[in-house]
């Protein structure tokens, strides 16, 4: 509960700093480089519990972002974290939740089930693990508030995703509220 605590510190001051300086909703560097940060606190702060309490089970983290390109461009930057800090890929598994990707059942099992011990599972999702998907395991949410609506263009009269800040109740649905 402490680590929880210190995150969501975290998170809040790092919001406050990222919305005084965004006039638009974007995902930039600065806001990956702070996951990354969180995700390494996280992992040390659990180590240390785990060294007085060898069946302390590593939670889950759930990140929310707004698309499939976000998703990727983080999974990307969490994976080359890894491998520069030495952790390597072993001790987590990342999976992607977005509409457009096809799933199979036991991909699902893996994403909803607990991973083998010692192991850290990432889920990168939209807002489709907000009210659908139960994921039991998950101890933390990383979300930077940011989601994607069709709008329509009113000169060309076409579609498209356009990037917004998330409501506060699809936040707090995001984190269980």
């Amino acid at each position: 509960e402490h680590i929880l605590k210190t995150v969501c510190a975290t998170i809040k001051q790092g919001t406050r700093e990222f919305h005084q300086l965004a006039d638009s909703p974007e995902l930039n560097t600065n806001q990956i480089m702070l996951c990354m940060d969180i995700l390494h606190y996280i992992d040390m702060k659990e180590l240390e519990i785990r060294n007085q309490n060898e069946d302390y089970a590593r939670g889950a983290v759930v990140i929310f972002l707004p698309g499939l390109a976000e998703i990727n461009e983080v999974r990307q930057n969490i994976r080359r974290h890894l491998m520069n800090s030495g952790r390597g890929n072993r001790y987590y598994k990342i999976y992607r939740l977005h509409s457009a990707l096809p799933r199979n059942k036991d991909e699902m099992d893996q994403i909803m089930g607990r991973p083998e011990p010692g192991v850290r599972k990432i889920i990168l999702s939209t807002n489709v693990a907000e009210s659908s998907i139960t994921i039991s395991d998950a101890r933390y949410i990383i979300d930077f508030c940011l989601t994607k609506f069709l709008e329509k263009d009113k000169e060309t009269n076409l579609s498209q995703l356009k990037m917004k800040w998330a409501s506060k109740d699809m936040c707090n649905q995001r984190k269980g509220a």
